[in-house]
């Protein structure tokens, strides 16, 4: 696919409003157009015409803030007009639209609103120095996405390159009804929101490097490991080309071959004394511990620190939606969890591990 092209829509037209376009355009990963939001059946034919040429949507949160404009919708009223008659086939085109707010309004509206969050299927946060480049290339990779799945809809295997009949049958849901029609954004949403962004069949690179015992940092042959032993098991579906992943069961399989071992019945030392000694690569550390944890047989992460972290030492994290049966769980170490640390980005114990965390505390404390 050629360049993206997104148009950017917010009810202000000031400095900082075109700071976000110039920001995302100077990357020249993706074009930016931007118009200023009018009445909302005048934005409907917008749609239904000239904006029909591009590829993407990018929406600031807040559509009605602008006194001078007085319009009387949000993002999400937009939003889900869109979806509605793009799925109808009523001459709106099917694109991935992005939200683009404050931290502050996010926190404040979007969070609040569960309802909303299936509309849209990327946010960023407008904020004082964006990494411009990563958004942009995730931009692109939704638009590129979004022609995949037009390409190859009801081609399962096609869309997550992969023979799908070994995946758990309940990952591809109501879409293996080869009879059943869906609109390009569900098939976006699920596959994006349910697969390759939470942690199950898919992991992302971090967690990769916890399963294989490693500190990545400390590690000078990790990029040599992945590239040259686990590039095969690495994701190459629909929005690969943005978010890096490996499948999971391939990983454990590719270590079984390379070193005759099952990966979860050994710890951090054994895992990287066996990769080393079939890879020899000699520059890999292991990691260690989260202070106050002990066990290094590591199979997640600390959802704070980002570090590795054994299931068994961890307390599940709240979530506003439970995991899906294919969704491993996520975790915070006992250290962040006692010092309630993330607690303002919304990290907090679950109500099942609530008592599990007083009673570890308890016994530190004596």
């Amino acid at each position: 696919m050629n360049k993206a092209s997104y148009i950017y829509i917010d009810d202000f037209s000031d400095s900082s409003v075109m700071a976000i376009r110039d920001g995302l355009q100077d990357t020249n990963i993706i074009d930016v157009d931007f118009i200023q939001v009018a009445e909302f059946k005048q934005m409907i034919l917008e749609f239904e015409g000239e904006l029909k040429r591009y590829d993407g949507v990018i929406l600031d949160l807040r559509l009605d803030g602008n006194a001078a404009i007085d319009v009387k919708f949000t993002a999400s009223g937009l939003a889900q007009e869109l979806r509605n008659r793009s799925a109808a086939n009523e001459g709106i085109k099917d694109v991935p639209i992005i939200l683009c707010s404050t931290d502050k309004k996010i926190r404040e509206y979007y969070n609040r609103d569960h309802t909303s969050h299936d509309l849209f299927d990327y946010r960023f946060v407008k904020d004082s120095s964006p990494n411009w480049d990563k958004i942009a290339t995730k931009l692109q990779s939704l638009a590129n996405g979004y022609e995949q799945l037009k390409k190859f809809k009801g081609n399962l295997d096609e869309i997550l390159y992969r023979d799908t009949k070994l995946l758990d049958s309940r990952i591809l849901g109501k879409f293996s009804d080869k009879d059943s029609e869906f609109p390009i954004h569900e098939y976006s949403q699920h596959f994006l929101k349910e697969v390759i962004r939470k942690p199950g069949p898919l992991i992302q690179e971090k967690l990769l490097a916890s399963r294989l015992g490693i500190d990545i940092e400390k590690s000078q042959d990790w990029s040599k490991l992945v590239d040259d032993f686990f590039s095969d098991e690495m994701y190459q579906g629909v929005f690969s080309d943005a978010w890096k992943r490996w499948w999971m069961d391939r990983i454990q399989n590719k270590f079984k071959s390379l070193t005759g071992k099952r990966l979860a019945s050994l710890n951090a030392v054994q895992r990287v004394n066996s990769i080393v000694a079939a890879t020899k690569l000699s520059s890999l550390v292991p990691a260690e511990p989260i202070e106050k944890s002990i066990s290094t047989k590591f199979w997640t992460l600390c959802e704070y620190y980002k570090r590795p972290l054994d299931p068994l030492e961890g307390y599940k994290i709240h979530y506003t939606k439970e995991p899906k049966p294919w969704q491993d769980q996520m975790y915070l170490s006992f250290e962040a969890a006692s010092e309630r640390k993330g607690l303002k980005s919304g990290l907090k114990v679950h109500a099942d591990d609530i008592e599990k965390l007083k009673i570890a505390k308890q016994a530190v404390k004596n």
